[in-house]
């Protein structure tokens, strides 16, 4: 069997970094819109949804790029507390959420919700307020809606703040989760 050549590493250049920003800019915004639901509602659909939004922003700020996958790095950021999900919480998100397991309907502790999405919703005003400045061409309304992301975001994450404080578990139920 013939070995293939490494691939040299994918390095996007400034235009397909401002292309993919709108996408980038959609899942934090969906992280928000769904915790905020979850925290409404505590059904189990909005918390699939914040936990899955909340995994994917955490690999953006987490990892380092796997061939085509967009990282904050890309854009200049690094954020400072690495990692923003914590390995317990990411390897439970990873066996109940995007794959069908025999864990998915077994007793297990309530989800951390708030303890999860506290740290992405403020890595996540952080990188807004990095890109509303950042040196790349962005055109000015989609620099004007990452400028007005960071204020959003820290609201989300003060309603995080407030729930885990309260104990606010997968179901709503007071007490049910960790306080941080």
């Amino acid at each position: 069997m013939a070995h293939r050549p490494k691939s040299p590493p994918f390095n996007p250049p400034d235009a397909e970094k401002v292309r993919l920003l709108p996408h980038v800019r959609w899942e934090v915004d969906r992280l928000a819109a769904e915790f905020d639901l979850f925290l409404e509602k505590g059904e189990r659909r909005e918390l699939e949804l914040t936990l899955l939004h909340a995994r994917v922003l955490a690999d953006f700020f987490d990892r380092r790029r796997e061939q085509f996958e967009v990282v904050s790095g890309d854009y200049g950021y690094r954020h400072p507390v690495k990692p923003v999900l914590e390995g317990a919480d990411r390897t439970r998100i990873n066996q109940h959420l995007p794959h069908l397991t025999y864990l998915r309907d077994s007793p297990a502790p309530k989800w951390r919700v708030a303890q999860i999405c506290l740290p992405i919703l403020l890595a996540c005003a952080a990188f807004s307020r990095h890109v509303a400045t950042t040196h790349l061409p962005i055109p000015p309304e989609e620099r004007c809606k990452w400028n007005n992301e960071g204020p959003r975001m820290d609201e989300s994450a003060q309603r995080a703040l407030s729930a885990g404080v309260r104990g606010i578990g997968a179901t709503g139920e007071a007490g049910s989760a960790v306080p941080p």
